[in-house]
């Protein structure tokens, strides 16, 4: 909307959208209602239930404000700042005045602004707190909150409520970003410039996981990008990530440091170039890796691999050559993954000599290799790293639905809305559900070829529908069955009945309850 535009237009549109919120907010209020209605039918309580119903056993109602004197004091505090809306149009078109359009704005904004943040001022008038929260205040001994910057303003009435000045919060606004459930990171920084005589900050701002030089570029970066209108924070020094973790022999570089209450440094015996040299060896690498030139040769940067110092190493190049065929040949049809991990392999084995050169141990167990798109790569890894002698163990998650038992859930739910996937079917079959074997469903296919005379492939759940009917038609003349046959009939017979009661089932009470009959009722927890 245009501030140019007649003003015809702009009050036409303000009703539009006007009816439009309205019909939202209507049909919003409308679903809430019916489900909360059957919420209640079912006795069932989600998470955000359970803190509405705390809040008001802990408040008490203590008079009906009006929304609309609410909404009308609002609008008059708007017209006192602006003045009247018609010369308020008149000045913008007239004037163009754009400093003055944002300084109006600004003021508009602030009114709304305080009117919905200062709630703590209508909640106060609104409601008291109820015998409950009086009776919790005095039993409560103390509070403790963690990650208080993912609080919203529920959460925090509640702690209010049953707090007395005793409240241990733990956060970093920094990691609200992700506006966690409605979170308010503003509270934690409110908290935090607004603290009493009687109350404490403590800055927990060691970092005992990185090294100092990536502290240096973090904080860099962050005290730039990082202030109140980006991240509810200005990242200055007390937020600065500080050094907490030291490198063997650091301290004796360092002026003025006491290192008499610290063990394990091993520094008496060392000189300022070999401590030196020890925090220098801890410092980050990058290793280039030619993965697309087509003559490839075994060195990368920042390896060493002088063959006839480091013994080791060849063996376990040889030991891969030997196995895979892997040389100056043949490097470049190997994919770049593969690369990547002969690299690194070459790395580990070249560090591992470093420590001992250095007298000291160094377990494969202490080195981790961190991928992106570990479900591609890390296989190919293992195997290449294995090659070399290098142990390795590769955390990969299954996907939920990759799991024997979902997956086999996920089947049987195909089947019953879609019995022609012949993959779903016999997953289903094969399983504890049914228990057939090859040789039952071979049967099945070479009754159907002889009634059919071969000439249309039929799906499996057609097949098991013409076998059925096959048996049939054998009680029926009096042909004798065989025990084998009866079996498979009795298979088949109980797949359809199944299909038949858990469609009518999903169809009168919906899937949730063919979930509940399929995993309780089939006893597939307890055949897992």
């Amino acid at each position: 909307m245009s501030f140019l535009e007649d003003d015809e237009d702009i009050i036409f549109q303000t009703k539009k959208t006007k009816e439009i919120l309205e019909m939202i907010e209507y049909v919003t209020n409308k679903f809430y209602e019916k489900f909360e209605k059957a919420k209640i039918e079912e006795n069932l309580l989600d998470y955000i239930d359970l803190e509405k119903y705390t809040l008001k056993l802990l408040y008490d109602k203590k008079e009906d404000l009006s929304k609309e004197v609410s909404k009308e004091n609002t609008i008059i505090k708007i017209e006192e700042k602006c003045g009247n809306l018609d010369n308020l149009r008149e000045s913008i078109k007239i004037e163009y005045d754009i400093a003055k359009l944002e300084e109006i704005y600004n003021e508009i904004f602030g009114i709304i602004q305080e009117r919905f943040l200062n709630y703590t001022e209508l909640l106060n008038n609104k409601y008291v707190l109820s015998d409950i929260a009086k009776a919790m205040k005095e039993d409560v001994e103390e509070i403790a909150v963690d990650e208080y910057q993912d609080i919203n303003m529920l959460q925090e009435y509640i702690i209010r409520a049953v707090s007395n000045k005793n409240i241990f919060r733990v956060g970093d606004p920094k990691q609200s970003i992700y506006g966690f459930r409605n979170s308010r990171p503003e509270l934690f920084v409110e908290k935090e410039n607004n603290i009493d005589n009687e109350n404490k900050v403590i800055y927990l701002d060691k970092n005992f996981r990185s090294l100092e030089n990536v502290l240096e570029i973090t904080n860099n970066v962050f005290s730039r990008i990082m202030t109140k209108e980006t991240g509810i924070i200005d990242y200055n020094e007390n937020h600065y990530l500080k050094k907490g973790r030291y490198i063997t022999g650091e301290f004796r570089l360092q002026e003025n440091s006491d290192i008499s209450s610290l063990d394990n440094l091993e520094i008496s015996s060392l000189s300022e170039e070999e401590i030196q040299d020890r925090i220098n060896f801890f410092k980050p690498e990058i290793l280039l890796i030619n993965t697309k030139e087509e003559e490839e040769s075994d060195d990368v940067e920042g390896i060493d691999d002088n063959k006839e110092e480091n013994k080791n190493e060849q063996k376990k190049e040889n030991a891969l050559e030997e196995s895979e065929d892997i040389n100056d040949e043949t490097l470049e049809e190997i994919e770049s993954i593969e690369k990547e991990a002969i690299a690194i392999a070459k790395r580990i084995i070249a560090l591992k000599e470093e420590y001992i050169r250095r007298g000291k141990k160094l377990d494969y167990k202490d080195i981790v290799i961190l991928l992106r798109s570990v479900n591609n790569k890390a296989g190919r890894y293992q195997e290449i790293l294995e090659k070399f002698g290098i142990p390795c163990y590769t955390d990969v998650n299954e996907s939920f639905l990759e799991i024997p038992e979902v997956s086999l859930i996920c089947s049987y739910l195909d089947i019953i809305e879609n019995p022609l996937n012949d993959m779903n079917m016999l997953a289903v079959l094969r399983s504890y559900f049914f228990k057939m074997d090859i040789d039952e469903f071979t049967r099945i296919k070479v009754v159907e070829k002889e009634i059919t005379n071969g000439q249309k492939e039929n799906n499996f759940y057609e097949s098991i529908l013409i076998y059925i009917d096959y048996i049939d038609e054998k009680a029926k003349e009096n042909i004798q069955i065989s025990l084998k046959e009866k079996m498979v009939y009795s298979k088949c017979k109980k797949l359809i009945e199944e299909l038949t009661r858990l469609k009518k089932l999903e169809e009168e009470k919906g899937l949730y309850e063919v979930l509940k009959d399929i995993i309780i009722e089939s006893r597939i927890l307890y055949s897992t």
